[in-house]
């Protein structure tokens, strides 16, 4: 907690075998980085960066990604927010870019 900003971190692997052949299965590892922070006292917004890389089933080649998020939220009420989301992911080896959004209301109860 730096005041105004929190920091964090985020490191996650997963190994999956398939019951019906074990030579068919999937790594994967990533690690994450983020900061998030009140623009104003109903208005927050953070950024995230990642990168990782994975092994795609049945194959030993391994495919590395980067990705990266930005987002806010601006509070209407204790319950109520606008959000809005853009995020983007690259993989090499593939060779794809994938670029989203999101724009959205939320109530929790």
């Amino acid at each position: 907690d730096f005041g105004i900003l929190k920091a964090y971190a985020n490191y996650v692997t997963r190994n999956i075998t398939s019951t019906y052949n074990s030579s068919q299965f999937l790594n994967r590892s990533a690690e994450q980085i983020g900061v998030r922070g009140n623009i104003r006292p109903n208005i927050d917004a953070w950024f995230q960066a990642g990168l990782g890389k994975y092994q795609p089933v049945g194959t030993t080649s391994t495919v590395n990604f980067t990705g990266y998020q930005l987002g806010s939220n601006y509070y209407l009420s204790k319950r109520t927010n606008l959000y809005a989301i853009l995020g983007s992911t690259q993989t090499s080896g593939q060779d794809t870019s994938n670029t989203n959004y999101a724009l959205g209301i939320r109530h929790t109860f």
